[in-house]
């Protein structure tokens, strides 16, 4: 058993290194990734008497393009108003950047030195009242975006179980990330 299990980290190790030590993440794959497990929606309470209810959709990608090492994102927040008085819908653009950090032990991407920026308020007449709120918003999706993995390899998909195993670090390239293997 000892053998077999030493044949296999041994074979692993070839079939890794003939791989040139890298694995490629597309912006694709990270966007399908997102829409698929990112799913911010909050409530803020404004007394008693109102709330808005906030959630996070549309998000793209893209990777290593205006500075590399960074990641851009963007997505369109939807912001419902309700109190007593009236139901408001409006929304607001939302464009992110961030360094990508690659978690070994997880075997997930996550953002640090996160830059949230919000603007574009839909319809205009509203943004003096979203206006005040944006800063909360803002730190908030901040905090969203940094707890939870941009990608994370799926260790039922025995390539990426292996891929999690052996990676090192990563490194952000026009257009994708290269998950770097240990030598």
């Amino acid at each position: 058993m000892k053998k077999l299990h030493l044949l296999l980290i041994l074979l692993t190790t070839f079939m890794l290194s003939a791989c040139s030590y890298n694995y490629q993440i597309t912006e694709a794959q990270v966007t399908h990734y997102l829409k698929e497990h990112v799913n911010y929606q909050k409530t803020y309470r404004l007394g008693s008497l109102a709330a808005i209810n906030t959630d996070l959709n549309q998000l793209t990608v893209h990777i290593g393009r205006n500075n590399q090492q960074q990641i851009q994102l963007s997505g369109l927040i939807n912001l419902r108003l309700s109190s007593f008085i009236k139901n408001i819908n409006f929304n607001c653009h939302g464009n992110f950047s961030a360094k990508p950090i690659y978690s070994q032990t997880e075997g997930a991407i996550y953002l640090t030195d996160i830059q949230v920026k919000l603007n574009n308020i839909n319809p205009s007449k509203y943004s003096t009242i979203v206006s005040e709120f944006l800063p909360k918003l803002e730190k908030s999706l901040k905090t969203y975006l940094q707890s939870h993995p941009i990608y994370k390899l799926n260790d039922k998909k025995t390539k990426q179980a292996l891929i999690k195993r052996f990676a090192e670090k990563i490194d952000v390239k026009d257009g994708y990330i290269d998950i770097i293997f240990k030598p």
